[in-house]
């Protein structure tokens, strides 16, 4: 099972129970736009919170969100837990909703003469599942440094990036609907003592992937002025399809239909339902990692749908795009992104990409022939693989390809925009590192993707498995992320009295704060990693 999943799984186990502990009575009264408002007060840990906001509506499905809904008398707002329409791994069934568009809203408990800063999260998942929940996302630690944390919804799967070009769904809509939160966001945060005009977004995995495409589009100018990437960029072989319309008919096979017509599957996916939708998506992801998502952002046709967000290829993208040079970035991975997918494969799996490792091969690479295929083949046996596929090789393989190199690539287009960037690297291992120990691989030294995650959020989980506390080091790394991070949202300069002066990335200079027992400056990791396929892609086409 994705370890995404397993965490996601586990933390509605006990939603029930988290509720009960963290609710201890009602905050005063806010007056929205759209009606009157109520939310939580947890006393123990010095927040409020608003939960279940509905930030837009979803009236047609594949189409932009509407309007923010209105209510009549006071809303109660404490259903931190909405979903949109996704799988439910461990139960192998569909959850969630359609309209499913909401905004939870974390404020410190005291008072202030001033307006807070606001920090926007966009969570990963792959654009396939998962949800703002505050069973996993609960930004305590944030919050206690004097900011404003928003989490939100966006639309996942078919329902946020089906993408049938000619037809009313243009596709991209999971993307588009983080737009419509941060028009809410600007528009309604000073009800909660927020800042309108100094807003932080930042997202993990998809998250930064939205994130990074929202800043290419140019569409997010006036809504929010500094960004964080963590571990996610588009140009992540898997942020992209280059076929929407094969990736919607193999869907369509499922439920009984045989056709590439784009007006055709338009029809079948309205008329379908929700569950049958989500249940004809579904990919086993066993020994097969790369796989795990169908549908995903596309291109769209900026001189048919007048409201386009993606009009050409990630590569295009990046290097076409006139970015802001005021918008300051963080942009970091942690050392064993790849534990996540090689942690996917069992011993038959791994024995058998010996004969088929072309089948791991990035796809946004093309190739003229087989020929060359093969050739890159060999290639990456005799540069990874030369005692043949194991654990260890293949960690860094999929570190590299799926993560290391894009998130490079992507910070030197940021700079030669001009635009601050401050790269981590992220490589602390204790046992909070949950994502790692579900993975299949929990021995494995290093952090794996979305490892940081819990060094920033307090999920609900650890509240209730007492052989988990934060140790010592724990606290210390809880402390400085939160600390770095909540600073970029004031300042604009991550700082912390725990770490070095955070030096800027030059062009031909790159630095990374190494966050680990130790933090300290240092250059490019694995730089002749990241120097064996700068090669591949200039040597190679690529989208």
């Amino acid at each position: 099972m994705d370890s995404g999943r397993v965490v996601f799984v586990f933390a509605i186990f006990i939603q029930c129970l988290s509720f009960t502990q963290s609710f201890y009575g009602w905050t005063s009264e806010i007056t929205l736009a759209q009606g009157k408002l109520r939310g939580k007060v947890d006393w123990s840990n010095g927040y409020k919170a608003y939960l279940g906001i509905p930030y837009a509506s979803v009236t047609k499905r594949f189409q932009e969100a509407g309007s923010a809904p209105a209510w009549n008398g006071t809303m109660f707002a404490f259903n931190g837990s909405i979903k949109c329409s996704q799988y439910f791994e461990a139960l192998k069934t569909p959850i969630g909703q359609e309209d499913c568009l909401v905004a939870n809203i974390f404020t410190p408990m005291k008072e202030f003469s001033y307006l807070l800063p606001v920090m926007v999260f966009i969570h990963g998942g792959g654009h396939d599942f998962g949800s703002n929940t505050d069973l996993i996302f609960n930004p305590k630690y944030f919050v206690q440094k004097d900011v404003i944390v928003v989490t939100i919804n966006y639309r996942l799967g078919a329902f946020g990036f089906l993408c049938l070009p000619g037809t009313e769904a243009t596709g991209n809509i999971g993307l588009k609907d983080p737009i419509a939160a941060l028009q809410w966001i600007k528009n309604n945060i000073q009800a909660f003592g927020g800042n309108p005009n100094t807003i932080t977004i930042f997202g993990e995995s998809a998250g930064a992937a939205s994130v990074h495409y929202l800043i290419t589009s140019g569409k997010y100018e006036g809504l929010f002025d500094k960004a964080i990437l963590q571990s996610g960029s588009i140009l992540m072989p898997n942020k992209f399809d280059p076929n929407p319309i094969k990736a919607a008919s193999i869907v369509a096979s499922k439920m009984g239909y045989k056709t590439e017509d784009p007006k055709e599957l338009l029809k079948i996916f309205q008329n379908a339902s929700a569950t049958d939708i989500i249940e004809a998506s579904r990919v086993e992801g066993k020994n097969q990692p790369l796989k795990l998502y169908i549908f995903r952002p596309c291109e769209e046709n900026p001189e048919i749908e007048n409201k386009s967000l993606i009009t050409a290829t990630p590569r295009e993208l990046i290097e076409s795009s006139i970015l802001d040079p005021n918008l300051d970035i963080i942009l970091g991975y942690n050392d064993k992104e790849g534990i996540k997918q090689a942690g996917q494969y069992d011993s038959n799996g791994l024995k058998d990409l010996n004969s088929t490792l072309s089948d791991i091969i990035p796809e946004n690479l093309i190739f003229r022939d087989e020929s060359q295929k093969e050739e890159l083949t060999q290639d990456i046996r005799n540069f990874y693989f030369q005692k043949g596929v194991d654990y260890d090789s293949l960690i860094d393989f999929f570190s590299d390809t799926v993560m290391i190199y894009p998130s490079i690539i992507t910070t030197n287009s940021f700079l030669s925009s001009n635009i601050t960037v401050y790269n981590y690297y992220f490589k602390y291992d204790s046992l909070r590192n949950l994502y790692k120990f579900v993975s299949g691989l929990p021995l494995k030294p290093g952090a794996t993707h979305a490892d940081e995650l819990f060094y920033m959020f307090d999920p609900i989980i650890f509240n209730f498995v007492p052989v988990l506390p934060p140790m010592e080091n724990d606290l210390r790394m809880i402390n400085t992320l939160t600390t770095l991070w909540t600073n970029f949202a004031k300042t604009r300069r991550p700082s912390s009295f725990t770490t070095p002066e955070w030096i800027q990335s030059k062009k031909d200079n790159l630095r990374f704060l190494q966050l680990d027992t130790e933090f300290k400056m240092i250059p490019v990791p694995n730089k002749e990693r990241f120097q064996f396929w700068d090669r591949v892609y200039k040597k190679y086409s690529w989208f």
